[in-house]
């Protein structure tokens, strides 16, 4: 898989540009609108790449940041929510913008892009608030229950539900951290 490419803007169309790299490969990659106002053709480029590979194509979508790219793959991830969804997705505005809209259940927010109506922007906020409860834990906490959080999935829990339930802990060593997100499972 293709996830980190170098090289300077040989091309720029609509809907892609051709990256060329060092070794004088041209790579086809997907990039949000807004992405692309700000290329010129021969500039350099280094983006983070997220590969889609089905039957009768192989597309790459970059991204400028790595935070760019695990939305988005938390995005796609949903069912019914393919790439080109989720990067439409991504232009609504910033990753923190989206988050908001998702955590104040605004499914009008959602509607806003093609191919998502009323149904499928309640699905897309339903699962996404359970994988956005990593911001309810904070930076520091997600290290301090990490060890919890792998326990609980070795269980056979899903992420979304054991960091909900960590972020009710209140426990200092993974071991009571366990325990108590298990009463709160």
């Amino acid at each position: 898989m293709l996830s980190y490419i170098k090289g300077n803007v040989l091309a720029k169309t609509q809907d892609f540009a051709i990256i060329k790299t060092k070794e004088d490969v041209g790579y086809k990659v997907r990039l949000k609108p807004i992405d692309f106002s700000c290329l010129k053709e021969k500039e350099d480029l280094e983006l983070y790449l997220y590969s889609h590979i089905k039957e009768d194509a192989f597309d790459l979508f970059g991204f400028k940041t790595l935070e760019e790219l695990s939305f988005f793959e938390t995005i796609i991830s949903i069912s019914g929510v393919g790439p080109k969804t989720g990067l439409a997705i991504l232009c609504l505005g910033s990753t923190s913008d989206i988050k908001q809209a998702i955590q104040n259940k605004d499914t009008s927010y959602l509607t806003k892009v093609s191919g998502i109506g009323g149904k499928t922007a309640s699905r897309v906020i339903l699962e996404l608030q359970g994988q956005l409860a990593t911001d309810i834990l904070g930076d520091n906490s997600i290290d301090e229950k990490e060890d919890a959080l792998c326990a609980l999935l070795e269980l056979g829990y899903r992420k979304n539900e054991a960091l909900k339930a960590l972020s009710k802990v209140k426990s200092s060593t993974p071991e009571e951290q366990v325990k108590e997100a298990l009463s709160n499972l």
